[in-house]
């Protein structure tokens, strides 16, 4: 095994813009960018759409979660949003989980090969929290990882700051921050398109139908936990500057979540209308109410002066009457993605 090698030329992943446009989901990012470099194009939106990321919301009642947004927490099944992803895009894919029966020889090994093999993997946690990252190469023959995250460049999750010239991360100690890895496979046959357009529809109903997942609401339900935790002035002690940015980072993941996603699903929804002219009408209603539901959430942002968070902002939602002029709008939004659910429901019944 060589000591070092390194997969050059992999787009970054990223929360800040780039290319004139923002990915905020981790894994489907991850997912572009390494399909992009092994010589595939897939769109950001389609890989949102067909993992059912596009449409997730969770929110642990009461617990000011910061998990609540991960791709991992969004089915009973974490694997099974990238198993639908793997196959909207016709390839298979092996898991490992890292865990105490698991030798960090066997990682490192499956790790290494694949680079070696010129595939990047696609890791969860390494750099930052259990959200994907991708493994572009190594080097010290796997004592280091080294690739992209979106928490590279915070200091909370990569005190050592070390970087390749490229720009890529190098990572020491990764196990003990490792929550798994997906390794991708060959391309194979490929399900009927429209069989796996129906499946993502499927899908985004049921995700919205569905009221728990483990210990978090979901679906419509999790639009009212959240608005309902919003407007308990318990849970905002004036001057408690700790206790208030949590506050603000869950609330504020959520906003991201819906505001992102919905864009993404429309998009999404656009595109099934092109590709099957049959489900147009239903598929553009959708879209429209799933537009009208981003355009709620950032009129949410606005109250408090933009997505992007200072001390200012945290102190803004502190206040209770932004906070319930932000409960009547998170039910509005609600009540825009029943509705797009219920077109989604006509759709499927053609």
């Amino acid at each position: 095994m060589p000591k070092r090698a390194v997969l050059e030329g992999i787009d970054r992943i990223t929360y800040e813009p780039h290319d004139k446009r923002v990915e905020l989901t981790p894994f489907p990012s991850a997912m572009k960018a390494c399909l992009k470099f092994l010589g595939e194009t897939w769109s950001y939106e389609y890989l949102m759409g067909m993992s059912g990321a596009a449409f997730r919301l969770l929110w642990n009642p009461g617990q000011w979660d910061p998990a609540n947004a991960d791709t991992l927490v969004m089915d009973p099944d974490p694997l099974d949003p990238h198993r639908r992803t793997f196959a909207a895009v016709g390839r298979s894919f092996e898991s490992l989980v890292v865990g105490p029966d698991v030798p960090e020889a066997e990682v490192r090994r499956r790790i290494t090969a694949s680079i070696d093999a010129g595939v990047p993997v696609i890791g969860f946690g390494v750099v930052g929290p259990p959200e994907a990252c991708i493994i572009a190469g190594y080097d010290e023959g796997g004592e280091v990882l080294i690739g992209w995250s979106y928490f590279q460049g915070m200091p909370d999750y990569h005190p050592s700051m070390q970087f390749e010239p490229s720009g890529y991360f190098r990572k020491r100690g990764w196990l003990e921050h490792s929550w798994g890895f997906l390794f991708i496979g060959p391309k194979g046959e490929m399900q009927p398109v429209g069989d796996l357009r129906r499946k993502a529809l499927a899908r985004a109903v049921d995700m919205a139908r569905r009221e728990k997942v483990g210990p978090r609401v979901s679906g419509l339900a999790a639009y009212t936990a959240w608005a309902s935790d919003l407007v308990r002035d318990d849970q905002f002690p004036a001057g408690d500057l700790n206790v208030l940015t949590e506050r603000w980072m869950a609330h504020n993941d959520a906003m991201q979540c819906v505001a992102e996603g919905r864009w993404q699903a429309g998009v999404f929804l656009k595109q099934i209308s092109v590709w099957d002219t049959s489900l147009s009408r239903p598929m553009d209603a959708a879209a429209s109410c799933l537009k009208a539901e981003q355009e709620l959430i950032w009129d949410g942002w606005n109250l408090v002066g933009g997505p992007a968070w200072s001390e200012e902002q945290i102190h803004k939602l502190a206040q209770a009457g932004v906070r319930l002029r932000l409960h009547g709008l998170i039910m509005q939004a609600k009540h825009k993605h029943a509705e797009a659910i219920r077109h989604i429901e006509q759709a499927l019944e053609q």
